[in-house]
């Protein structure tokens, strides 16, 4: 139980994080509600305030095929932090659908980025990190190398990519970053229920240029 409030329904095991994740009954509110636990703090901090961030954004666009769950709080449980936020029942992973499914829920989660960077102020919101891109430039021969390694029979598409990319960093470096991005958009973090789809995981939201999502996706989709 956390904080004599929220009781655990059941564990979920799920993504690449250490984080602890369950489902949790919410004794208050009668209600059920998704909670990750985990000791670094700040780490977790940072996800709720690029949670809370777009989810703002995404109560001020309206309808949207795209649900982002209400972030609710974070708390102090024994020696760890748990953020808590709304549970979105029926969640599916896009791992198990079919191309075209998987590719229009990508589709309108970067069509929502659109929106909600038309009324964001990278001025006013310091609190969001920022990711030039060099950052994205100097990751490449990490990415080069766990794709050669993970699949060695696709070697030569990846060095002639590679090569491709190469070519094209002096205009790269140049694109401004005034543009907010969520930063992992990936088959894990984009998630269906019914014909709804959602978005999670907040732990990456930076600032950036308009591409940077449009690359996570295609590294995700490939």
């Amino acid at each position: 139980m956390i904080n004599n409030r929220y009781t655990l329904q059941k564990k979920i095991v799920s993504g690449l994080g250490l984080a602890n994740k369950g489902l949790y009954k919410d004794t208050k509110n009668k209600s059920t509600v998704f909670v990750k636990i985990g000791s670094n703090r700040p780490l977790l901090e940072r996800e709720y305030k690029g949670h809370q961030l777009f989810y703002e954004k995404y109560k001020e666009i309206g309808k949207t095929d795209v649900v982002i769950p209400k972030p609710i709080k974070i708390t102090k449980v024994k020696n760890n932090s748990a953020l808590i936020m709304e549970y979105i029942p029926d969640i599916q992973t896009l791992a198990s659908a079919d191309d075209e499914t998987r590719t229009k829920a990508y589709m309108e989660v970067l069509k929502l980025l659109g929106k909600v960077n038309k009324s964001f102020d990278f001025v006013n919101n310091v609190r969001i990190m920022k990711r030039l891109p060099l950052y994205q430039f100097s990751t490449i021969p990490y990415f080069l190398l766990k794709n050669v390694v993970h699949y060695p029979t696709h070697a030569v598409l990846f060095i002639h990519a590679f090569f491709k990319i190469m070519r094209n960093v002096p205009g790269w470096l140049k694109l401004s970053s005034y543009y907010l991005c969520h930063g992992d958009i990936n088959v894990g973090n984009v998630l269906l229920s019914g014909k709804k789809i959602v978005l999670i995981d907040f732990a990456n939201v930076c600032v950036s240029h308009r591409y940077y999502d449009i690359s996570r996706v295609l590294n995700s989709s490939w």
